[in-house]
């Protein structure tokens, strides 16, 4: 988001400083070549809660020198520590717009007590707080001190640049494929989409599936793909970075997530044409899918109905075709024009 929110703004002729806590060298998303890329290479790993305090008082010190150095009119910050370290780090600077952006809604990934009290009371030193649902927006302003919430779902994202790695899709003529994509983590339950796959494998003997993304759990899942005896009927590429290309082959995607924020390879994944199911979990596929129209959303942890609802999506071509041709219009409801038109508002200071 950071990547994209940046290249949009130094096409409109905005100067566009991109700063992270971590160092450059771990980038991944390719960045317009007039973007001051400045990183300041601080993201230790704490010990102790004592470390955890110096290392914030040096970041909160560094980023207050580059707001200084560099007076931008306007800052924006993404994630719920950043958005805390941009509240204490522009106090004072009154000639500077501050902006938070969560990305995730909060309920369903708690910071921590420390950090949860810090966003209470400091949130109210943010201009605006940027979300993106509705649930997100009310449990912000019942929960925190945040001034002003606005709602700002993310682009849909279809015509996908290609970087490293280039993974070719594991797909021929006669194989039909079922893809997930995300980080390789618990949250993300794809423990439970490999269970329920090995449950129709059998009765589709022509279909594979493919998950996309690196993560913690690679050992574990790849364990149960072998106890399941299903090492020729699943795969884990690890991290693409043509992942369009895999999006034009697949035939189903699938979210299994116990929780998102707005879940960016849904909507992706929509945006090319790829008929979809998900679970309703908290927040964002509710927000995307219309249920029966665009693809198709199961109460969340209802295990047999999204086996259910999987079986009847890979046994019907004819859905999938009316899935495919409804889901690709997420593309105009979330085109960069209407979604970077709010955060153009948002950055000259007006309400939505």
């Amino acid at each position: 988001m950071a990547a994209s929110l940046a290249n949009y703004w130094v096409k409109k002729t905005h100067d566009v400083i991109l700063l992270t806590i971590d160092s450059e060298k771990n980038d991944y998303y390719r960045l317009d070549k007039k973007i001051t890329r400045v990183s300041l290479d601080m993201a230790n790993n704490s010990n102790n809660i004592f470390e955890a305090l110096m290392y914030n008082i040096l970041r909160i010190k560094k980023i207050r020198k580059v707001l200084k150095g560099n007076n931008p009119n306007v800052v924006v910050s993404l994630m719920s520590t950043s958005n805390i370290l941009l509240a204490i780090a522009s106090l004072g600077l009154n000639n500077i717009l501050s902006i938070g952006s969560e990305r995730i809604h909060p309920p369903k990934y708690p910071l921590g007590k420390i950090w949860e009290i810090l966003r209470k009371y400091l949130y109210k030193y943010l201009d605006t707080v940027v979300v993106l649902t509705r649930e997100s927006e009310s449990w912000f302003l019942k929960y925190t001190k945040a001034k002003k919430v606005v709602v700002i779902p993310n682009v849909a994202n279809w015509k996908l640049a290609l970087t490293k790695p280039m993974k070719k899709p594991l797909k021929d003529e006669n194989t039909k494929l079922l893809i997930a994509v995300g980080r390789l983590v618990e949250q993300k339950n794809f423990k439970i989409l490999i269970n329920i796959f090995g449950k129709l494998s059998v009765k589709y003997p022509q279909w594979k599936l493919v998950i996309l993304g690196e993560g913690q759990e690679r050992k574990s899942l790849e364990k149960q793909i072998l106890e399941l005896e299903l090492i020729t009927k699943i795969e884990l590429p690890g991290a693409v970075g043509n992942i369009g290309e895999w999006y034009e082959k697949a035939d189903i995607f699938a979210l299994t997530s116990s929780f998102e924020g707005f879940p960016n390879a849904l909507v992706e994944a929509m945006a090319y044409g790829v008929a979809s199911i998900s679970f309703d979990c908290d927040t964002g596929p509710r927000d995307i899918i219309k249920n029966n129209v665009n693809g198709i959303l199961v109460p969340i942890d209802d295990v047999v109905l999204f086996t259910k609802k999987l079986d009847l999506l890979m046994g019907d071509s004819s859905l999938r075709n009316q899935f495919s041709k409804k889901s690709i219009n997420i593309r105009e409801e979330l085109s960069e024009d209407k979604v970077y038109s709010k955060w153009d508002r948002v950055l000259k200071g007006y309400d939505l």
